[in-house]
């Protein structure tokens, strides 16, 4: 006769124990998998995008300057609460051989436009595709194209923790275009409690991506900041290649008198006039990366900002540096033993600047 395993109360206790542990282990995970299917849902992914066709605007010729910025020529905002707006490029490993990757305005203390060089993505769709799937209703055929194409976008605002959501597919209505031609893409919009975030993502035919975002307060400042971008956004036409915009930022730059700048006697005018020639120089180097010439003249005009702007104003120093450090940092990667590159740098060094 085989011997009987007797279970002690103690073993029953600790039996228990690990059943009840495993089986709360259990709900809290179907709560969390519950909660992350429901966000998965109700955010983006889970949107039909609606249509939004924009017809053409004309420049506001007090607020916005018409410029190349990569494969756009747009009307850039130039002014913002009748402020002139600073632009700032990131130094990233790049130019010669690649666009710069970002280009930074700053519309106002907690008001931050940016526009991103152009991308390729690793997996290339056809843009009528993308637009299919984000118009229609969602189903199991388009789930794919969806995450593929809207993920790293609402990667985006993590930080925010959105609690509202907004998706479109918009089209610039240009009647001397035809529809594959016209500029279009995607609007992703992701709003908290405090801030929006908004995004357009422009798709060319070829396939390459280029993004606008917006990060503005919930306040009527932020919502007067977006009906200027928008205008903007309505401005913008898209080009196959970088030859038109080169054609065009070079005929507005030779009509720059910079030793005028110089010498002008109206401190805020001569404010006024540095920031919108270096909009100018930054879009140049948009569509010429390997322009050291470019490179040195933005160097040059951040030096005399640095010099014109109010030292208790950090915000416009602080922009000025950073363009004098990429513009060095650009210029070394293109030509590093150029005289021009030394001059560059020795700006750099007067205004005490450390890397």
């Amino acid at each position: 006769m085989k011997n009987k395993r007797v279970i002690t109360k103690t073993q029953k206790k600790r039996y228990f124990f690990i059943l009840g542990t495993a089986a709360g282990a259990l709900v809290i995970a179907s709560a969390l998998i519950w909660e992350q299917t429901r966000s998965y849902w109700s955010g983006p992914l889970g949107i039909s995008a609606k249509t939004q066709r924009l017809q053409p605007t004309l420049i506001s010729e007090e607020s916005e300057m018409t410029i190349p910025l990569f494969y756009f020529i747009l009307n850039i905002p130039k002014n913002f609460l009748n402020k002139p707006i600073p632009y700032q490029i990131s130094y990233k490993k790049g130019p010669p051989s690649h666009f710069i990757s970002q280009i930074e305005g700053r519309m106002d203390t907690d008001i931050q436009l940016t526009f991103e060089g152009p991308k390729t993505p690793e997996r290339i769709l056809e843009r009528s595709k993308i637009q299919s799937c984000l118009t229609s209703p969602l189903s199991w055929e388009c789930l794919s194209t969806r995450e593929l194409v809207l993920h790293q976008y609402v990667q985006n605002p993590a930080s925010q923790n959105p609690t509202e959501w907004d998706l479109q597919w918009f089209q610039v209505n240009d009647s001397t275009l035809s529809a594959e031609e016209q500029t279009q893409g995607f609007y992703l919009q992701a709003k908290d409690s405090t801030h929006t975030l908004d995004q357009w993502i422009f798709i060319q035919a070829s396939g390459a991506q280029q993004l606008i975002s917006l990060r503005r307060p919930n306040t009527p400042t932020g919502q007067s900041a977006f009906d200027l971008v928008s205008q903007s956004i309505a401005s913008i036409r898209t080009y196959p290649d970088l030859k038109y915009g080169r054609e065009l930022i070079n005929r507005t730059l030779a009509e720059v008198r910079l030793e005028a700048i110089k010498n002008e006697s109206n401190p805020a005018l001569r404010l006024k006039q540095l920031v919108e020639t270096q909009i100018l120089l930054i879009a140049k180097v948009s569509v010429e990366p390997d322009s050291l010439d470019s490179f040195f003249h933005l160097a040059g005009t951040s030096t005399l900002l640095l010099k014109n702007a109010d030292p208790a104003h950090f915000f416009w120093s602080s922009l000025a540096q950073g363009n004098l450090r990429a513009s060095y940092l650009y210029a070394h990667d293109i030509a590093p033993l150029d005289p021009k590159t030394s001059q560059i740098q020795a700006f750099w060094l007067d205004t005490n600047i450390t890397d």
